[in-house]
């Protein structure tokens, strides 16, 4: 798997991924995790309660298949996951009951031999800081109000988290900007991590957008 223009020798190298979530950013980083379990993954958010959810049975957003993918990386060897997500079966008849937790009629199997390399935390800092390469999967809703309401991109949060990353982010870190932003957002990025760290900058900087 060579996601985002990296080649794979360089995500081999990678040790640490850090996802700053959003409506994408949690999918988006199960299937980082499950994909490359040698990747330590780790979503950050300030709220607490969908941190919870993310660590539970209920997680906060639905999308076919997605709980299964949290729990084996999530919770690694040991889980009992539906056999379809780790090939030994190629059909699917599993009928959802509910929005976020997998059917209990599922044929299932023991995942043996993986530890757990996905994880969901508040502690945002420390997750920005310790990674080798950061997303910035926040949300962007059309502007309520003000010049643009109703139409323009409210980047209001995401500037406020590309300030975190500026803060804390370590030398040589490649970031990601993955949520739904205008055109010349990459750039902006750069100008404010610039501007926050003068000379000790991360790494490349790059996009890999939502839609």
């Amino acid at each position: 798997m060579t996601p985002f223009g990296l080649s794979g020798t360089y995500i081999a190298s990678l040790a640490t991924v850090s996802l700053l979530i959003g409506q994408v950013g949690g999918p988006t980083a199960a299937i980082i995790a499950y994909q490359n379990p040698h990747i330590r993954v780790t979503v950050v958010d300030r709220d607490a309660g969908r941190i919870r959810r993310w660590n539970s049975r209920h997680l906060p957003i639905y999308e076919q298949g997605l709980y299964d993918i949290v729990q084996i990386a999530r919770d690694g060897g040991g889980a009992l996951v539906p056999a379809n997500v780790v090939g030994i079966s190629d059909s699917d008849d599993r009928q959802d009951t509910d929005a976020s937790t997998p059917s209990e009629e599922s044929e299932t199997k023991n995942v043996l031999h993986r530890r757990p390399n996905l994880f969901f935390s508040t502690e945002v800092q420390g997750g920005i800081a310790d990674a080798d390469l950061v997303f910035i999967a926040v949300n962007t809703p059309t502007k309520p109000s003000g010049v643009g309401a109703g139409c323009a991109t409210d980047m209001a949060a995401f500037e406020a988290v590309t300030h975190e990353v500026a803060r804390h982010a370590r030398a040589g870190a490649i970031i990601v900007e993955k949520s739904t932003v205008p055109c010349g957002t990459a750039r902006l990025v750069k100008e404010m991590v610039s501007r926050g760290r003068g000379p000790a900058l991360p790494g490349p900087f790059g996009g890999n957008p939502a839609n």
